[in-house]
């Protein structure tokens, strides 16, 4: 099968960040999605890939090194954000980046 990404985005209004962890109430976000048709996984290792050598699979059955996700949600939450995944074993992912349309006074 070949592999399809679709990347879709939309404004999320502050009442629709109300579940979602560490975000300022005050504003508004970006949340941009990334739905792949990849193998996925179980939705309870979804914590375990975004920390540092976190891996589901081994190397030799699936390159990488385990690093580039927990970059990716370092990135997302120095600028005021998040990044989550939904995922079912055997049917993708999709990886969701929440941005602040506007960065708040804190200092960087």
């Amino acid at each position: 099968m070949s592999p399809v990404i679709t990347i879709s985005l939309r404004i999320l209004l502050p009442e629709e960040t109300e579940n979602k962890l560490n975000l300022n109430r005050q504003l508004s976000y970006l949340e941009i999605s990334f739905k792949d048709n990849g193998i996925g996984f179980d939705q309870q290792f979804s914590d375990q890939i975004f920390s540092i050598f976190g891996r589901l699979n081994n190397k030799q059955q699936y390159a990488g090194t385990g690093i580039g996700l927990a970059l990716c949600k370092k990135i997302a939450e120095h600028h005021q954000g998040l990044i989550y995944v939904e995922a079912k074993e055997n049917d993708g992912a999709v990886f969701y980046v929440l941005l602040p349309l506007a960065q708040s006074n804190r200092v960087l």
